[in-house]
């Protein structure tokens, strides 16, 4: 028997989900500002894709 507990994501309500995600914005935009956040990001996204993130210019402006 499996404690795992399964969670159906489809039927949540879109405004319980929208409220459940909407703290993850700032925390998202605020890691983008830590240069070794966006060091770590962008050489993981050079590794999988081999080139640089389309957004590479922006990212970089992020950090100053």
């Amino acid at each position: 028997m499996s404690d795992a507990i399964v969670i159906d994501t489809n039927n949540i309500p879109k405004h319980i989900m929208d409220a459940l995600c909407r703290p993850l914005v700032e925390v998202i935009e605020k890691s983008y500002q830590c240069p070794m956040f966006t060091a770590g990001y962008i050489e993981w996204h050079k590794k999988k894709y081999g080139c640089l993130p389309s957004n590479y210019e922006s990212l970089l402006q992020g950090v100053e």
